[in-house]
């Protein structure tokens, strides 16, 4: 018994031991991995990775994992990938059709290729991934994509999406390009050089916001082009969204790019064509289409609980338009106050529970109270605004319901040091005009008192600025820290008004060099924005600041925002072989930097000899005409002020001239009649391949072709009437140039 005892502890003890290697397999040499839920939370990733470990040791060993170069994990209901990181040397990632929300690559460093289509991710950080050739990351829920440091690119593929902004200027490598059904509203491809007809999908963009309509004399407009890049001239084709061209009744201006919508004949949604200007495909527009907001609104913005108010309008109202409240308290309630303002906090006039709507959206406030408690003060104004000047009269009216009339009203005011001041003790006139004389920030009320003695109250506050208060000004206003950007690249604008009349509301525009003038922001109490120009120009960067008594002030800068030097065109004549003398026009065209720009033309023979064509000059264009055979690099140096070069080569073929090498028409030059001439030819030079046409010419001149051009270089020819005949060839090579040869045979 105590052997049998003696065994069992030591099968116990060895189960034990058993139980803990499996449950610590990360007690393994430094660079391994387990796999297991820790290194691989996903449970259909940590069995997908097990095929990896190729000696079963439930470990994946850093020999095992570098093996690893290219990984097809699509469709295998993987939830994370989190553990990707341990294959540092993937050249290849598919993790297409799963349940992704997040896909973290940034310690692969060495794809090549990802292609994570049709997941759920929100975001996508690829920035390390600087080898990326290929990138698809279509059906997902990208808000943005940076690819700017991904300069080896050749195919990029995120349509359906929620993508806002594409920049794709530094990928002039790419060759495929798709980014349909996204939010796009402009998008530049003048770089992209390299793109391949039917590999470029750019269609069905739609704004993720709608275009906010301006009232102005009457009608709603529009900033189509600030809702784009700010140039009206990408935009083009503006039609109502579903193709039909716009009302008569609408207007669209090209060089504002404002869109003017008459208020009988709203305008929902609209499309325009965005001009991307892709230098393979000048004719390419980007179709978007974008909600636009004609209308304000009403805004129930306060209600106590005890009772409701309704408005019958409250959306889309043009401005002169009557809205209705109705207004329900609850059982044993009655109203208490009724305030209705617009955007500006300026107070809505309100008659039998209808007001005129203003040029903006307006907020209705509404109070109740118990009923039987007393009077309430149902209306009280201090003049049409908060702030006034010393000595200027600010008109005071009230009303009261409820109670038992009659009332009879008292008008007072409190400073800012508490003293208080009646400007009226009770009397039955319900209004009351104050002129204050010494600044301050005062509390000013009125108490209604009915027949019974009960007492209403209410106040507002004022303030009064001294008369010789500072005029209204900009004291800062910066455009960023510098005076030259890049496009893309954001401009911080800030501005601060003093003096005046506050608050303060700013309006932040940029003027182009041909004068146009787009609204940024309009006015609103905010003081900064952020601005992010995509076209290249010199602006007027400006700030209006507007005080609360309506004045305006302004200030400008200039911002100059250039695009990194590039070779936008470059022209080796009109095709890419040519023959020894002929000429090969060369023209180029430069853009961004700093112009005026100089053109260096040269060509780089196939023995790697370089030789300069004509050198740095401002004239854009050279006429080469090279006399060797040989295969040619043509290329273009382009240099800016600031002495910045870009090149751009082409190859170019030439060729020696088209010749006739051959032609035998047989071997003697007399026949009889009814006798073979084998008629033989070759060309050389030109372009190859050739045609070879044979023809005779009688004795009488009549030309007759014995067999047109095909690419057989043969012909048997079997005369028939004694003659003597001029015999010929004709040779045409791949350029359509044609070269001939004669000999002289007599048939007897």
């Amino acid at each position: 018994m105590k052997r049998k005892k003696g065994i069992a502890g030591v099968v116990v003890l060895v189960l034990l031991a058993s139980l803990i290697l499996q449950a610590n397999p990360v007690m393994a040499a430094e660079g391994d991995v387990a796999i297991n839920a820790t290194n691989f939370p996903d449970a259909n990733f940590r069995n997908f990775v097990k095929q990896y470990d190729t000696n079963g040791d439930n470990i994946l060993q850093q020999s095992e994992r570098d093996t690893v170069k290219r990984m097809d994990a699509g469709k295998k209901e993987i939830a994370s990938l989190v553990g990707i990181e341990y294959f540092s040397k993937l050249t290849s990632l598919l993790c297409y059709d799963n349940q992704l929300q997040t896909l973290d690559v940034s310690n692969n460093t060495e794809l090549g290729s990802l292609i994570c289509g049709n997941n759920q991710l929100e975001e996508l950080d690829v920035s390390r991934n600087l080898e990326l050739c290929s990138l698809y990351c279509h059906d997902n829920q990208l808000w943005s994509l940076d690819v700017s440091r991904n300069t080896e690119l050749t195919a990029l593929a995120c349509s359906n999406n929620h993508i806002t902004s594409l920049d794709v200027r530094q990928n002039t490598k790419l060759e495929l390009l798709s980014c349909t059904r996204n939010h796009l509203s402009f998008l530049d491809l003048s770089r992209n050089n390299n793109l391949l007809t039917d590999y470029v999908f750019i269609y069905g963009q739609t704004l993720h916001f709608p275009i906010y309509s301006m009232w102005a004399g009457g009608k709603y407009q529009a900033h189509i082009a600030a809702n784009s890049d700010d140039n009206p001239a990408n935009i083009s084709g503006v039609r109502l969204s579903d193709g039909s061209p716009l009302p008569a009744s609408a207007s669209y201006d090209a060089d504002s790019g404002i869109l003017t919508i008459d208020p009988d004949e709203k305008i929902d949604e609209i499309t325009f064509d965005y001009d991307v200007h892709s230098p393979p495909f000048p004719d390419l527009r980007m179709d978007v289409t974008a909600e636009v907001s004609c209308g304000f609104d009403v805004n129930i913005a306060h209600i106590d609980g005890n009772g409701t108010v309704q408005a019958d309008k409250t959306s889309g109202i043009d401005p002169g338009e009557t809205v209705t409240l109705t207004i329900t308290p609850a059982a044993g309630y009655e109203l208490d106050y009724l305030w209705v303002a617009d955007c500006f906090s300026g107070e809505v006039t309100v008659t039998n529970n209808q007001f005129v709507m203003p040029e903006s959206y307006v907020n209705v406030a509404v109070g109740f109270r118990e009923k039987g408690s007393g009077p309430h003060i149902a209306v009280f104004r201090a003049g049409t605004k908060t702030e006034y000047t010393a000595g200027e009269t600010v008109a005071l009216a009230a009303r009261a319901e409820g109670g038992t009339p009659p009332y009879k009203y008292e008008f007072y005011v409190i400073r800012s040091n508490g003293a208080r001041v009646i400007l009226r003790n009770y009397a039955i006139a319900n209004t009351y005009n104050w002129k204050p004389v010494t600044p301050d920030t005062y509390t000013v009320g009125v108490n209604a008192k009915d027949a019974n003695g009960k007492i209403a109250n209410m106040e507002r506050t004022v303030k009064v600025n001294s008369a010789t208060a500072d005029p209204l000004r900009i004291a800062v206003f910066r455009a960023g820290t510098k005076t030259e950007y890049s496009p893309g690249e954001t401009v911080a604008l800030a501005a601060r008004a003093e003096g005046g009349m506050p608050s303060y509301q700013y309006q932040f525009y940029i003027i182009r060099s041909n004068g146009t003038r787009v609204i940024l922001r309009d006015y609103a109490i905010g003081n900064t924005y952020n601005w992010k120009p995509v076209t290249p120009d010199t602006y007027k960067v400006g700030v209006s600041a507007r005080d609360a008594n309506g004045k305006t002030v302004k200030q400008e800068k200039t911002v100059t925002v250039t695009s990194p030097l590039v070779v936008a065109v470059f022209r080796a004549g009109t095709k890419t072989v040519y023959t020894a003398g002929e000429t090969v026009a060369l023209a180029a065209r430069g853009e961004g930097g700093l112009p005026p720009y100089q053109y260096q033309f040269y060509v780089i023979r196939s023995n790697g000899t370089r030789v300069i064509l004509r050198n740095y000059a401002t004239g854009n264009t050279y006429n080469w005409k090279p006399v060797t055979p040989d295969t040619y690099k043509v290329g273009v140096s382009i240099r800016d002020t600031a002495g910045t070069v870009r090149n751009q080569e082409k190859t170019v073929t030439v060729t020696s001239p088209l010749v006739v090498a051959v032609f035998r028409a047989g071997t003697k030059t007399e026949y009889t009649a009814g006798e073979t001439v084998a008629l033989a030819a070759r060309g050389e030079g030109g372009l190859p391949s050739y045609q070879y046409q044979f023809y005779v010419y009688r004795s009488n001149g009549t030309r007759v072709i014995l067999r047109d051009y095909a690419l057989s270089n043969v012909y048997n020819w079997k005369p028939v009437t004694p003659d003597t005949y001029k015999v010929c060839v004709a040779i045409k090579d791949s350029n359509g140039k044609v070269v001939t040869a004669a000999v002289f045979v007599t048939v007897n």
